[in-house]
């Protein structure tokens, strides 16, 4: 029964994983859209402007008045603007779970706030790579949350990198103990799938991210189509819509491993 649950979670998250976060838009004035995450071994926050869809060029970072992480004891951590277009603080932030974390970012005279709970991070089990049955053309590199009690939900964002690049991005939720699946590209004849493909000797790194409700549910309502996520930050203009993310965590869990294709059972 078990194994038969994993098959049909392997099929709704392929349904509904993503190959990168995409926040622009067809024919709309830009709007700021903020970039944010924060854990105790590293803190990046991007501040862009939205841009046509049709526009093959990707906004790069931009400078601001400033950017500063607070911490709900009052301390306050400057953020400093760095060559790649990312903010980042000069040493790491301790990151306590249980705790809440405000990102404020200052530009052309508004200022932007999210606040985001930090969540103990999820156990897991090693990822390992299963096929997805009835589907010869797909694999699943796959784990399950574990030693978590029936009453709690967890919240988790998956990341999967390929040879650097980001290959594909999920978020899932659960209570107790259950299964997170993420879909490669095993083999299709599909067309558009060759640039999905994970080919032997293909550098993979999964990382696992527990992220607090507001984040799942805005980076839910990115992958619904015409579903527009309810805003994380506020805006001292309340006229102002600001799209992005901020969220806070005590760490990312990640897992590296060099791919070795094998046929199909």
């Amino acid at each position: 029964m078990k194994k038969i649950f994993y098959i049909l979670a392997a099929l709704t998250i392929f349904a509904s994983c993503e190959k990168e976060i995409d926040l622009d838009y067809n024919d709309i004035d830009p709007l700021p859209v903020i970039e944010g995450i924060l854990t105790s071994d590293k803190t990046e926050v991007k501040f862009t402007r939205t841009r046509n869809m049709n526009d093959s060029v990707k906004s790069p970072g931009l400078k601001c008045e400033s950017v500063r992480i607070i911490a709900d004891d009052g301390t306050a951590t400057e953020l400093e603007f760095n060559s790649d277009g990312f903010y980042r603080p000069t040493k790491n932030i301790d990151v306590v779970p249980g705790h809440q974390y405000t990102l404020e970012v200052k530009n052309d005279g508004l200022t932007y706030t999210a606040v985001s709970t930090v969540n103990e991070p999820v156990k897991t089990t090693e990822p390992e790579f299963v096929w997805a049955e009835f589907m010869d053309w797909m694999q699943c590199w796959q784990f399950d949350i574990i030693d978590n009690p029936d009453t709690v939900t967890k919240y988790v964002r998956v990341d999967i990198w390929r040879n650097g690049k980001i290959y594909a991005w999920n978020i899932i939720s659960g209570k107790g103990e259950f299964p997170c699946t993420m879909s490669l590209y095993y083999d299709s004849d599909m067309e558009m799938d060759e640039e999905m493909i994970v080919y032997d000797g293909d550098q993979m790194r999964l990382e696992i991210m527990t992220i607090d409700y507001e984040t799942y549910n805005y980076l839910y309502g990115l992958q619904i189509d015409n579903m527009n996520p309810t805003p994380i930050f506020k805006c001292s203009n309340p006229d102002v819509t600001c799209l992005g993310y901020f969220s806070a965590m005590k760490n990312i869990q990640a897992f590296e491993t060099v791919y070795n294709k094998t046929p199909h059972p």
